[in-house]
C-alpha cells in the first residue's frame, strides 16, 4: 500500500464525510511499555510497531471511504503483515489509549446468501 494514497484517503475521509481521522503521530498513539506486554522493547520495537499501527489504520480508513468490509486475509494482502499482526493491531485500535476506535467486526456474507466463517472488519474511527 502507498503511504501518499493512505494520506489521501484520510483527506478525503475528513472533506467527504466529515468523519475525525486518527493522528497516528499525536499523544493518543504513544508506543511505551506496558500497552504491548511484557516482552516489549522500545528500541527494538518501537518503531516497528508504531509504523505497523499506522499502516493498518490508514488502510482502514481508506476502507471507510469505500464502505468496504474487509477480511485479516484481505488486510494481509494489503500491508503484508501477518493476520496475527492485523488482528493485534485492531485490538490496539480498541484501547483507550489508540483512541478507543470501534472495530466492527460481522460474518462475511457469500454471494449464494449463506454466512460461513470468515469475519470481515470495519474501523469507525472517533475524534
Amino acid at each position: 500500500m502507498n503511504t501518499n494514497t493512505a494520506s489521501t484517503c484520510f483527506a478525503q475521509l475528513l472533506s467527504a464525510a466529515e468523519i475525525p481521522t486518527p493522528n497516528l503521530s499525536c499523544p493518543a498513539y504513544p508506543v511505551k511499555p506496558g500497552t504491548y506486554g511484557p516482552d516489549f522493547n522500545q528500541q527494538l520495537d518501537g518503531t516497528r510497531l508504531q509504523t505497523q499501527l499506522e499502516v493498518i489504520a490508514d488502510y482502514m480508513a481508506e476502507r471507510v471511504i469505500l464502505n468496504q468490509w474487509v477480511t485479516l486475509e484481505e488486510i494481509e494482502e494489503a500491508t503484508g503483515y501477518t493476520t496475527a499482526s492485523i488482528s493485534a493491531q485492531l485490538r490496539h485500535l480498541r484501547k483507550p489509549q489508540f483512541g478507543g476506535h470501534t472495530v466492527e467486526k460481522r460474518r462475511r456474507q457469500h454471494a449464494n446468501g449463506s454466512v460461513g466463517g470468515t469475519f470481515e472488519y470495519m474501523v469507525i474511527f472517533r475524534g
